[in-house]
Protein backbone atom coordinates (compact mmCIF):
# COMPACT_ATOMS: atom_id res chain seq x y z
CA UNK A 1 0.00 0.00 0.00
CA UNK A 2 1.45 3.33 -1.06
CA UNK A 3 0.59 6.37 1.02
CA UNK A 4 1.98 9.80 0.26
CA UNK A 5 3.24 12.19 2.92
CA UNK A 6 0.35 14.59 2.34
CA UNK A 7 -2.11 11.95 3.47
CA UNK A 8 -0.21 11.58 6.74
CA UNK A 9 0.23 15.30 7.37
CA UNK A 10 -1.62 16.97 10.19
CA UNK A 11 -2.01 20.59 11.18
CA UNK A 12 0.97 21.79 13.17
CA UNK A 13 1.42 24.74 15.48
CA UNK A 14 3.61 27.35 13.77
CA UNK A 15 5.37 30.06 15.76
CA UNK A 16 7.85 32.84 14.99
CA UNK A 17 11.45 32.23 16.00
CA UNK A 18 11.29 35.34 18.22
CA UNK A 19 8.64 33.82 20.53
CA UNK A 20 9.95 33.46 24.10
CA UNK A 21 10.21 29.92 25.48
CA UNK A 22 7.73 30.67 28.30
CA UNK A 23 5.17 31.92 25.78
CA UNK A 24 5.75 28.91 23.54
CA UNK A 25 5.17 26.58 26.48
CA UNK A 26 1.88 28.33 27.24
CA UNK A 27 0.75 28.14 23.62
CA UNK A 28 1.69 24.46 23.33
CA UNK A 29 -0.24 23.66 26.51
CA UNK A 30 -3.26 25.68 25.38
CA UNK A 31 -3.40 23.88 22.03
CA UNK A 32 -2.27 20.52 23.47
CA UNK A 33 0.53 20.46 20.89
CA UNK A 34 3.52 18.13 21.26
CA UNK A 35 5.59 20.03 18.69
CA UNK A 36 5.78 23.42 16.99
CA UNK A 37 7.22 24.43 13.64
CA UNK A 38 9.42 27.51 14.03
CA UNK A 39 9.25 30.05 11.20
CA UNK A 40 12.02 32.57 10.48
CA UNK A 41 11.57 36.20 9.46
CA UNK A 42 11.47 35.25 5.76
CA UNK A 43 8.68 32.72 6.22
CA UNK A 44 11.04 29.78 5.92
CA UNK A 45 11.35 26.94 8.35
CA UNK A 46 13.84 27.61 11.15
CA UNK A 47 13.27 24.26 12.83
CA UNK A 48 11.05 22.07 14.95
CA UNK A 49 10.58 22.29 18.73
CA UNK A 50 9.17 19.36 20.66
CA UNK A 51 7.48 19.69 24.04
CA UNK A 52 10.21 17.51 25.53
CA UNK A 53 13.06 19.62 24.14
CA UNK A 54 11.32 22.80 25.31
CA UNK A 55 10.90 21.45 28.84
CA UNK A 56 14.54 20.36 28.87
CA UNK A 57 15.56 23.87 27.84
CA UNK A 58 13.36 25.55 30.48
CA UNK A 59 14.10 23.15 33.32
CA UNK A 60 17.69 22.44 32.32
CA UNK A 61 19.65 19.25 32.63
CA UNK A 62 18.77 17.38 35.78
CA UNK A 63 21.81 15.61 37.18
CA UNK A 64 21.40 11.96 38.13
CA UNK A 65 18.16 10.07 38.19
CA UNK A 66 15.01 12.15 38.59
CA UNK A 67 13.52 11.70 42.04
CA UNK A 68 16.53 9.76 43.35
CA UNK A 69 17.51 12.31 45.99
CA UNK A 70 14.25 14.23 46.30
CA UNK A 71 13.34 15.03 49.89
CA UNK A 72 9.93 15.48 51.39
CA UNK A 73 9.57 16.80 54.93
CA UNK A 74 6.14 16.59 56.55
CA UNK A 75 5.64 19.30 59.18
CA UNK A 76 3.80 18.85 62.46
CA UNK A 77 0.76 20.75 61.15
CA UNK A 78 0.30 18.32 58.24
CA UNK A 79 1.80 20.56 55.57
CA UNK A 80 4.96 19.49 53.72
CA UNK A 81 8.10 20.80 52.05
CA UNK A 82 8.65 18.86 48.82
CA UNK A 83 11.74 18.85 46.61
CA UNK A 84 10.91 19.93 43.06
CA UNK A 85 12.51 16.72 41.74
CA UNK A 86 10.12 14.53 43.76
CA UNK A 87 8.29 12.11 41.50
CA UNK A 88 4.60 12.82 40.98
CA UNK A 89 3.80 9.17 41.70
CA UNK A 90 5.58 9.31 45.06
CA UNK A 91 3.72 12.49 46.04
CA UNK A 92 0.40 10.93 44.97
CA UNK A 93 1.06 7.92 47.20
CA UNK A 94 2.28 9.92 50.19
CA UNK A 95 -0.41 12.62 50.13
CA UNK A 96 -3.34 10.91 48.41
CA UNK A 97 -3.35 13.30 45.45
CA UNK A 98 -4.24 12.33 41.89
CA UNK A 99 -1.78 14.35 39.78
CA UNK A 100 -1.48 12.99 36.23
CA UNK A 101 1.69 10.88 36.11
CA UNK A 102 1.42 10.43 32.34
CA UNK A 103 1.82 14.17 31.76
CA UNK A 104 4.16 15.16 34.59
CA UNK A 105 7.20 13.35 35.99
CA UNK A 106 8.25 15.69 38.80
CA UNK A 107 6.39 18.04 41.12
CA UNK A 108 8.47 20.93 39.79
CA UNK A 109 7.41 20.06 36.25
CA UNK A 110 3.80 19.83 37.38
CA UNK A 111 3.94 23.32 38.90
CA UNK A 112 5.55 24.74 35.73
CA UNK A 113 2.90 23.08 33.61
CA UNK A 114 0.04 24.37 35.73
CA UNK A 115 1.44 27.90 35.77
CA UNK A 116 2.09 27.88 32.03
CA UNK A 117 5.04 30.24 32.50
CA UNK A 118 8.31 30.58 34.37
CA UNK A 119 7.69 30.04 38.09
CA UNK A 120 8.51 32.64 40.74
CA UNK A 121 8.90 32.21 44.49
CA UNK A 122 5.46 32.69 46.03
CA UNK A 123 3.48 31.43 43.01
CA UNK A 124 0.61 29.33 44.33
CA UNK A 125 -1.68 26.78 42.69
CA UNK A 126 -4.52 24.70 44.10
CA UNK A 127 -4.22 20.93 44.12
CA UNK A 128 -7.33 19.02 45.20
CA UNK A 129 -8.23 21.28 48.11
CA UNK A 130 -4.63 22.04 49.04
CA UNK A 131 -2.36 24.97 48.23
CA UNK A 132 1.01 24.32 46.59
CA UNK A 133 3.39 27.28 46.78
CA UNK A 134 6.79 27.70 45.13
CA UNK A 135 9.36 28.13 47.91
CA UNK A 136 12.65 28.01 45.97
CA UNK A 137 13.88 28.30 42.38
CA UNK A 138 17.17 26.95 41.00
CA UNK A 139 17.78 28.72 37.70
CA UNK A 140 14.49 28.13 35.90
CA UNK A 141 13.69 24.93 37.80
CA UNK A 142 11.18 24.75 40.66
CA UNK A 143 13.51 23.53 43.41
CA UNK A 144 11.10 23.33 46.36
CA UNK A 145 7.37 23.64 47.01
CA UNK A 146 5.24 23.82 50.13
CA UNK A 147 2.04 21.76 50.19
CA UNK A 148 -0.64 22.80 52.67
CA UNK A 149 -2.54 20.33 54.76
CA UNK A 150 -5.95 19.35 53.35
CA UNK A 151 -8.55 22.08 53.87
CA UNK A 152 -11.53 19.76 54.11
CA UNK A 153 -12.86 18.85 57.59
CA UNK A 154 -12.97 15.19 58.43
CA UNK A 155 -16.40 14.03 59.52
CA UNK A 156 -15.97 12.37 62.90
CA UNK A 157 -18.54 10.75 65.17
CA UNK A 158 -18.48 13.85 67.42
CA UNK A 159 -19.24 16.23 64.55
CA UNK A 160 -21.99 13.92 63.26
CA UNK A 161 -23.58 13.82 66.73
CA UNK A 162 -23.39 17.61 66.98
CA UNK A 163 -25.09 17.99 63.58
CA UNK A 164 -27.78 15.42 64.32
CA UNK A 165 -28.47 16.46 67.94
CA UNK A 166 -28.27 20.25 68.16
CA UNK A 167 -29.08 21.59 71.64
Amino acid sequence: MKVNAGALAREVLTVPETLEADDLLGEMRRRRAREALVIDEYGGTAGLVTFESLMERIVGEIPGEIGAQARTVVRGDGSADIDGLALVGDVNVQFGTHIDEATYTTIGGYVLGRLGRRARVGDTIEVEGRKMRVEAIDGLRVAKVWLSKPTYAKDTKDTKDAKENPD
